[in-house]
């Protein structure tokens, strides 16, 4: 009834900064973007999903920069909803600077992209679930058996793995993999692959973009 297909997004500096020191760069004035490396993954993605035919009906976008920038080769054909509650996580801070990207105007968009450029988005673990419980509630309720929904998402590994909720795990997903879920008539979630890499081949050393947290998901309450 609907597929999703979430992507994780290219490899950003801050990735590249955390590999290298193993710890977070992405700070209250931070705004990471794509390395020249991300910037391949995401070409590779778009001639992936190129492959898929004209399946995609709906492209739904985190509006960090970082998953904006590797959406925008797979646009082609497409009017982004760019949405508010596909973000990352943050809890260490009580603000984040964000930049608005130009090319995002003209599209749909529910950011709430403050006067001075800041959002406030700093929230507790089981907001952050509920925040995703909502968005997936959403997906569970698009389509129908004989009008299927493609929905291709471009967002983080944070709100991955909390998609998958398996409690304990934590997936250590590369930078452009793709992770595939199905909900069929019954609003029940299939999930079909994690971390698929392999339209990343030209990128060497994309396995090496991993980023984990070091503590168990727990299942949402409202999902």
């Amino acid at each position: 009834r609907h597929r999703v297909i979430l992507v994780r997004h290219g490899e950003s500096d801050a990735n590249v900064a955390f590999q290298a020191t193993g710890v977070g760069h992405e700070g209250a004035h931070a705004a990471p973007g794509l390395t020249e490396r991300g910037q391949r993954q995401a070409r590779d993605i778009a001639r992936h999903i190129t492959g898929l035919g004209a399946g995609i009906t709906r492209v739904e976008v985190s509006p960090q920069l970082r998953a904006w920038q590797t959406a925008l080769p797979s646009l082609a054909g497409h009017s982004p909803h760019i949405r508010y509650d596909l973000r990352e996580r943050w809890s260490k801070h009580d603000g984040y600077h964000v930049p608005r990207v130009l090319a995002q105007d003209g599209h749909e968009s529910d950011v709430p992209f403050a006067a001075d450029g800041w959002w406030r988005p700093r929230e507790s673990q089981a907001e952050f679930e509920a925040r995703v419980a909502g968005v997936v509630a959403g997906w569970r309720g698009a389509g129908t058996v004989e009008h299927r929904e493609q929905t291709l998402v471009f967002t983080h590994s944070l709100f991955v793995n909390q998609v998958l909720c398996r409690p304990g795990v934590d997936f250590q997903l590369s930078n452009g993999s793709l992770t595939l879920v199905d909900f069929d008539e019954h609003d029940t979630m299939h999930v079909h692959f994690v971390n698929y890499t392999e339209h990343l081949a030209r990128c060497s050393g994309h396995h090496t973009a991993h980023q984990g947290t070091g503590r168990p998901y727990r299942q949402p309450s409202a999902a």
